[in-house]
């Protein structure tokens, strides 16, 4: 039978701090999603804490932090990333570095790259240790645009203007006439149960590439073109006809919200019926909250 010292370092349990009032989901601005998975903001470090068979030892174990997205992660496209560990997070895209170490536990903070894909990713634990390799199970951790992060291509310097574009989950919209204005409440919902995995299936409705899911600017392109149905399939089918004749759907006017359309689209996997004008902007804002800082939306 093996030592303590030359059997192989197993993780028993990962903690990932990842309950709405623990320190992961309010230090990154995540804790009003209603999820109970990890959902952090890239460029910012998140805490873990690993829960070992035996005490690490720096000087015989090896220890990887794994992320993977998509069906066939590729360390070149960016969809497997090895966070390895580091003596400071200052100055590296990626790394994890101690923060205590007691007994059979470890505490890390990990830091992720602020150009990083956004999306679902599987998270695990590889070890090397004279015992042998070991590789923990996966779970899942959502990383999302950071617009407190300066790194970031979307980071806004006013915590009042991230407050109103990025965490306000409701607002007005603007329809009508150029003579006629009318102004109604919307419901973006975008913490709501279920919304986020509905905004991320249309990037991949969308054929927005993994590759390109870091970059804002192609993500708020493919959101604007997958948000209606023409040619693609996409969210929302218009329909402007003085018959009032809405058979197979709702009428525009019944709509209040982003949450019962985008969660339909994803459960259903087709065009939702029906939409004019404002309906189209406020699913478009709902999901950009996830992705960008999108300016207030107003159709007239």
């Amino acid at each position: 039978m093996p030592s303590l010292q030359t059997e192989r370092l197993k993780v028993r349990s990962v903690q990932l701090y990842s309950r709405r009032d623990e320190f992961n989901r309010c230090a990154h601005h995540t804790a009003h999603y209603d999820s109970e998975e990890l959902l952090v903001r890239r460029g910012q470090p998140f805490q873990v804490q690993l829960n070992f068979n035996r005490p690490y030892e720096p000087s015989k174990d090896a220890i990887i932090l794994v992320l993977d997205i998509g069906k066939r992660p590729d360390t070149c496209k960016g969809t497997r990333i090895f966070i390895k560990l580091v003596e400071s997070l200052e100055d590296v895209a990626w790394g994890a570095c101690v923060v205590n170490a007691s007994g059979y536990s470890l505490t890390l903070m990990v830091k992720t790259s602020s150009s990083c894909i956004v999306g679902r990713f599987s998270f695990y634990i590889f070890t090397h240790s004279p015992g042998g390799n070991y590789k923990s199970k996966k779970v899942p951790l959502y990383i999302l645009f950071n617009p407190w992060c300066r790194e970031d291509q979307v980071y806004m310097k006013g915590e009042a203007e991230k407050e109103e574009y990025v965490l306000n989950d409701h607002g007005l919209i603007f329809y009508g006439t150029s003579s006629d204005i009318i102004s109604r409440s919307w419901i973006y919902g975008q913490f709501e149960k279920d919304v986020l995995d509905a905004c991320l299936y249309i990037l991949e409705h969308g054929k927005c590439a993994l590759c390109e899911r870091g970059n804002p600017i192609m993500v708020v392109r493919t959101i604007a073109a997958v948000v209606n149905a023409n040619d693609d399939a996409g969210v929302l089918v218009g329909k402007w006809s003085d018959e009032d004749d809405y058979t197979g759907g709702l009428a525009p006017t019944m709509w209040d919200g982003s949450v019962n359309i985008l969660r339909q689209f994803n459960r259903k996997c087709k065009p939702v019926c029906y939409a004019q004008c404002w309906v189209f902007s406020g699913t478009t804002t709902a999901g950009n909250d996830h992705a960008f800082h999108p300016e207030t939306y107003s159709c007239v």
